[in-house]
């Protein structure tokens, strides 16, 4: 009895969800993806322009440099786990995966998290570059950047992991996502039965 009623939990339960984003426009859906296509293109193209030549260019290998090409590195993966999306499901490929979206929450919230602890360091650099010229290449150095960006792989895995985790262990019930991308609290609100002790975890 126990196994029948499992088999029909996991039976009931979805794996692929229907983005349903700009439900509002959707005569002139496919008009959409030509500025989306091209806001998607002059990001990457702005973006791989300003790190080639902060590499190609020897005197801008200081921590402030090295600081704005992490920066830009960092948006490229938020945005590729955006738009390509969005723009498919303009087109009415709007189906995703269940391992689809988690790869899409997690690229998207380590970016957000990443991108908040390089302007955070960002502007401690500025800070002592300005109040303490003469310490200031003691101070801020490659082994600190380093140190630094170890420390916010660590915050966005015990962050984000336990996150993913909850929302693989959960059932769904409904599979339409009204909005263009994956979020958490979109997914909570798919999961079935009771979930508000998941919520607060």
């Amino acid at each position: 009895m126990m196994e029948i009623m499992n088999l029909n939990k996991t039976s009931l339960s979805h794996t692929v969800f229907i983005h349903l984003g700009f439900t509002g426009v959707t005569r002139y859906r496919p008009l959409l993806v030509i500025p989306f296509s091209s806001i998607y293109a002059a990001i990457l193209a702005g973006n791989s322009v300003v790190m080639s030549i902060i590499v190609l260019e020897k005197s801008l290998h200081s921590p402030m440099y090295i600081l704005i090409f992490s920066l830009l590195a960092v948006n490229v993966p938020y945005t590729t786990a955006m738009i390509p999306k969005m723009i498919l499901a303009l087109l009415g490929l709007n189906q995703i995966t269940l391992a689809g979206c988690l790869v899409q929450i997690f690229t998207v919230y380590s970016s957000i998290m990443s991108e908040s602890a390089l302007l955070m360091v960002m502007a401690v650099d500025r800070y002592l570059a300005i109040s303490q010229p003469l310490q200031y290449w003691q101070i801020i150095n490659k082994h600190l950047l380093v140190h630094l960006w170890l420390n916010v792989f660590i915050c966005i895995g015990f962050a984000v992991v336990p996150l993913l985790s909850l929302l693989s262990s959960l059932q769904y019930c409904r599979s339409n996502i009204y909005h263009f991308h994956c979020e958490n609290t979109m997914l909570f609100e798919l999961g079935c039965g009771d979930i508000s002790r998941t919520k607060i975890i």
